[in-house]
């Protein structure tokens, strides 16, 4: 805290008055190490600092700095002792010093082989956004691995806005798998509204754009419903072609998940017909085929005119046995649990929300593991076995509270 590091209240005056005490070089090795964080290693500060100082002039800098208390050396490291004193060694550098700076950062990070966020970062500060966006996407993607959503959608959210400014050499499957990440973030966040508006990015990049109009919406629904009336796999060109598809099953199945948590009768319907057929462009075994399979049996439920959910339940039941994507199979188990919880087939609902449960858990997979406590709470509640039940619902609302997600508490 401030205090514990010898300032007061007025820190940042207190912060310039002690560096314009420091020598010009000594100030701008302080600067120069503003740059590289709040520690960094006085070996790569050293290989970026640009009057090339040599390592008895960079430890005297360094010994001056700690003279008065803005930082410490410890073995082989630097660390400033507080978040504002490097906001103020920083904001001394000029626009062109701060970029020529990142920029020697970056590629010092590059040949390293460092974090790509922490690459991307300092590419991105440079100005050098199309070298930044590449690495924005990996470290999301290794973000989102970890369920680091917060993570995730922060590095994506800021890919995004460097892809409105510069035009990224992305292809459309790479761009429609960014906003799928996103939207999965963000869904997990509770962030529904944003994650409907990149799903919807999805459909436009790896098909068509969503129909606008209620007439549009009826037709486009009709064509959709009659290519999923047999579900037979549909033999499809290349490998980019095949994983657009699975990308647009993805993300029209989503869209009807959420839906279904919004009561929104229409988008559901229109979501699990649009994923049922795309996903019948991919492989016989994808998880993308296996949702379908249970969400058309889950809505059968509702419109048994329509969907045979017999049929479709005894398919995604088998598929599941050979399916090896466990956060894909446990997110399917549970929509298979709704079904049998429908048909008040309590035992089968109980047995396959378990798998689910255990499936998310072995994947890490927080909010499928959130969706099958929910769903073993809502099972037992209607058996009358309310206790049981409970102890679902609050490690629900506690994992919920721990990540800080209202809606999930709410729920």
């Amino acid at each position: 805290d401030l205090h514990a590091a010898g300032l007061s209240t007025s820190a940042g005056a207190v912060v310039a008055a002690r560096l314009s005490t420091l020598s010009p070089q000594a100030q701008l090795t302080l600067k120069v190490a503003s740059v590289l964080g709040r520690s960094c290693g006085i070996e790569r500060l050293a290989r970026v600092h640009p009057e090339g100082l040599s390592e008895k002039d960079l430890n005297q800098d360094l010994a001056d700095v700690e003279a008065l208390g803005l930082g410490t050396r410890t073995n082989d490291r630097f660390r400033f002792h507080h978040a504002i004193i490097v906001e103020n060694a920083y904001s001394l550098l000029l626009r062109r010093q701060k970029r020529d700076l990142h920029r020697m950062v970056a590629k010092e990070l590059d040949i390293d082989k460092a974090e790509p966020a922490l690459r991307a970062y300092h590419w991105d500060q440079s100005g050098a956004a199309p070298r930044a966006i590449p690495l924005y996407k990996e470290a999301a993607e290794q973000s989102a691995a970890r369920q680091a959503h917060s993570e995730t959608s922060r590095l994506l959210e800021r890919a995004f806005a460097l892809m409105n400014e510069v035009d990224a050499p992305l292809q459309k499957t790479d761009r429609a798998g960014m906003h799928l990440s996103l939207a999965e973030a963000q869904r997990s966040l509770g962030n529904q509204t944003g994650a409907m508006e990149n799903l919807a990015a999805v459909a436009t990049l790896t098909e068509r754009p969503l129909p606008r109009g209620k007439i549009s919406g009826v037709v486009d629904l009709t064509r959709r419903y009659w290519q999923t009336r047999r579900m037979k796999i549909v033999e499809i060109g290349d490998d980019h072609t095949r994983r657009a598809a699975l990308q647009a099953a993805r993300a029209h199945l989503m869209r009807g998940e959420i839906a279904y948590d919004q009561q929104d009768t229409a988008v559901v319907l229109h979501g699990t017909f649009s994923g049922a057929a795309a996903s019948l462009k991919g492989p016989e075994n994808s998880p993308e085929l296996l949702r379908s399979l249970a969400q058309l049996a889950l809505v059968g439920l509702y419109v048994p005119q329509l969907v045979n959910s017999d049929l479709h339940i005894a398919r995604a039941t088998q598929l599941a046995r050979h399916c090896n994507d466990l956060a894909g199979r446990s997110w399917a188990m549970i929509v298979m649990a709704g079904y049998h919880t429908g048909q008040g087939r309590f035992a089968q609902a109980v047995a396959m929300s378990k798998t689910a449960l255990s499936d998310a858990e072995t994947a890490r997979e927080v909010k499928n593991v959130e969706y099958a406590q929910a769903s073993l709470a809502n099972i037992l509640r209607l058996q009358g076995y309310i206790a049981r039940s409970q102890e679902h619902n609050l490690a629900v609302y506690q994992s919920g509270n721990d990540r800080g997600v209202a809606q999930v508490r709410l729920w």
